[in-house]
């Protein structure tokens, strides 16, 4: 049996993680398939109602101690780290003893997988060395995702304390179909206060500097050269790196994002929740409300199985800043 959601005709988002009840999630879970074989992480087969496009639900471990109160683990999940360089999580779902996050799905994988791809070529044909990215686009991501680590370090004038993340890799990395880079970020791993809060940030600085290194490495060029032996100094900082970045792409005319075929022949309507009688999660119930739920909770492996991905109707996060 083949179906997909009806697309809706507006998606929303207004920077605040909404919490689904536990209808709304098993219906989104129940046109969701792990994308390795008991995988905790789950991808839609279609655009889903409400939202517009794919959509990805991540399931991670309970992060929080029996003895913090129910309603400061919903503020910490619903706070969002709204930049355009870090996936948004526009929903979750908690239980007992997991919390589920919602995010877009983005078609250009993750870095790892790009970077892997290039290794491979260059081991198969070590004279050749075909590059999956050049070096204008490793720049530009290497820059996204330096901005989104300043962004979490350094928060702009808000109530939001700093924070770190503890787990930048190039898995960690997720790319649209356009090779933008988007930092992949769910929960702080210490916040600005926090007894580990200091050497936190030192990791986060370190391992972004591998990741810059394996990114560059075997890219033809004195400027990949002198831009990895520079971050590799012992005394250098993120914010010199920054500099260096942001130098590097504006010598070379790189746009520091580059956006869809679409986006470039109209402008994107973005519609926000706004606050209302009706609330986010109540809207998002009404968007399943007329699709034959029992169908699709009944649905058996077998009809599931050979499952095609359609593509979203736009890369969801474009322009959120």
């Amino acid at each position: 049996m083949n179906f997909c959601f009806q697309a809706m005709s507006f998606a929303a988002f207004n920077g605040k993680a909404a919490e689904l009840n536990e209808r709304v999630f098993k219906l989104l879970e129940s046109v969701c398939m792990p994308i390795k074989e008991k995988g905790t992480t789950l991808v839609s087969q279609g655009s889903v109602p409400f939202y517009d496009t794919s959509l990805v639900i991540h399931k991670a471990e309970k992060t929080w101690t029996d003895d913090t109160t129910a309603e400061k683990i919903k503020v910490q999940l619903e706070q969002r780290y709204l930049h355009y360089a870090i996936v948004p999580q526009v929903a979750y779902y908690r239980n007992e003893e997991t919390v589920s996050f919602v995010s877009p799905y983005f078609r250009g994988g993750s870095l790892e997988k790009a970077i892997q791809k290039e290794t491979d070529k260059i081991q198969d044909k070590p004279t050749a060395k075909p590059q999956t990215l050049d070096l204008n686009e490793k720049l530009r991501i290497l820059y996204q995702i330096c901005c989104a680590i300043n962004y979490l370090h350094e928060p702009p004038d808000c109530d939001r304390k700093a924070v770190t993340h503890v787990d930048i890799s190039l898995k960690r990395v997720l790319l649209d179909e356009q090779k933008n880079a988007r930092l992949l970020f769910f929960t702080p791993s210490s916040v600005e206060g926090d007894e580990k809060f200091t050497n936190d940030k030192s990791k986060d600085v370190q391992d972004f500097i591998t990741v810059l290194c394996s990114v560059l490495k075997d890219t033809p060029g004195r400027e990949a050269e002198k831009l990895s032996k520079y971050a590799s100094d012992k005394d250098v900082t993120l914010k010199k790196i920054s500099d260096k970045l942001e130098g590097l792409v504006g010598r070379n005319n790189i746009d520091r994002w580059t956006r869809s075929q679409d986006a470039k022949k109209k402008k994107e309507k973005v519609i926000t929740v706004k606050k209302s009688t009706t609330n986010y999660t109540e809207q998002l119930d009404n968007a399943f409300r007329d699709i034959d739920t029992q169908e699709r909770l009944n649905l058996s492996e077998a009809d599931r199985s050979p499952l095609q991905l359609a593509p979203p109707n736009k890369v969801y996060g474009e322009g959120i800043v």
